[in-house]
């Protein structure tokens, strides 16, 4: 998903399309409404909580990577972001409940070691649906609840 801003003049050679920033595609494709509660997951995370109160989300924390597995089991939404490796991110996998979505923003080229394992885990956790955006400061991985799996989740607690 890229985010291009047009240009007024008519002449296209002058016309250089601006390619949204991770953040701002990180808000775009996960579609939070005010009622969500967000969970941040980080270590750089305040730009991610200024960005969730522009769009009306009033239910976020930010947390550590290493508090993750405790803290996010009541979230709707996740973000990880700024992680430093797997071991970060198996940790907050592991934490994992019934989020609706749970999104992963990755720096530059988006190389975080064994990504399909660890997306095969949020599979097996029920987070079935994969998308992959591209922004101008690196990609953004979200993963999804299809609706009808998350109530039965929900139904057998």
């Amino acid at each position: 998903m890229s985010v291009v801003r047009k240009h007024s003049d008519p002449n296209p050679s002058f016309a250089a399309p601006t390619v949204a920033s991770a953040l701002d595609v990180l808000v775009a494709a996960s579609g939070i409404v005010a009622r969500d509660r967000v969970v941040v997951v980080g270590h750089k995370t305040l730009d991610h909580l200024l960005a969730l109160v522009r769009i009306g989300c009033w239910n976020a924390a930010a947390i550590r990577p290493e508090a993750a597995a405790h803290l996010i089991e009541a979230a709707d939404v996740v973000w990880v972001t700024d992680v430093a490796g797997n071991d970060e991110l198996e940790t907050i996998i592991h934490g994992v409940a019934a989020p609706r979505i749970v999104a992963f923003e990755l720096p530059g080229d988006g190389a975080k070691g064994d990504l399909r394992r660890l997306l095969g885990k949020l599979r097996a956790k029920g987070l079935v649906e994969t998308s992959i955006y591209h922004a101008a400061d690196g990609s953004v991985i979200v993963t999804t609840r299809p609706t009808w799996l998350r109530c039965v989740i929900e139904s057998g607690r």
